[in-house]
């Protein structure tokens, strides 16, 4: 089915240029009432070509020129239809066949389902088992960071005691 650049969907009321490119007429009459301020040159929105829109007055145009002159934005009516595919002929062997085939299919298909649930429980289980193994070693760390601060502080009033108790025997 023929679709409107403009709006992207199937035409409705469709509508020409001069140029031959086609859309809907309210698509086109919406881009025209768009152009601020008022003019009567237009361009196709597909080819640019230049198109008016201004009408002559039947009145003065002469009676033998009057089916040469066409509005610029004309209505079309179109016929359209998708095309039918060709029919075959199906015999009951091909019947009993695709039938065999589709239920070979559904039971693949249910096999398939069942792996696919037992692959996600057991992801969910390695899932699980990763987050327990980070924070446990999130736990590992902190108390390896409080022992090393215990430490540091153990040493530093070994050290102090040391220097005092060195002092001390040069002294005496």
């Amino acid at each position: 089915m023929p679709t409107c650049i403009v709006c992207l969907e199937t035409l409705k009321n469709p509508a020409a240029l001069p140029c031959g490119h086609v859309f809907c007429y309210d698509c086109v009459i919406r881009l025209i009432r768009s152009v601020t301020p008022y003019t009567p040159d237009h361009h196709c929105p597909t080819c640019k070509q230049l198109y008016t829109i201004s009408c002559a007055d039947p009145n003065l145009v002469p009676h033998h020129l009057k089916h040469h002159v066409t509005p610029s934005v004309r209505k079309l009516h179109l016929e359209y239809s998708t095309p039918i595919p060709a029919k075959m002929p199906v015999t009951t062997a091909e019947c009993g066949r695709l039938l065999a085939e589709n239920a070979s299919l559904r039971t693949c298909s249910l096999v398939w389902r069942k792996r696919a649930a037992v692959h996600a429980t057991a992801t969910m289980a390695f899932v699980g088992l990763a987050r327990l193994a980070r924070d446990y070693g999130m736990k590992m760390k902190k108390e390896r960071d409080e022992f090393e601060q215990k430490y540091n502080e153990l040493k530093k009033l070994y050290d102090e005691r040391l220097s005092v108790h060195d002092r001390l025997r040069i002294a005496l």
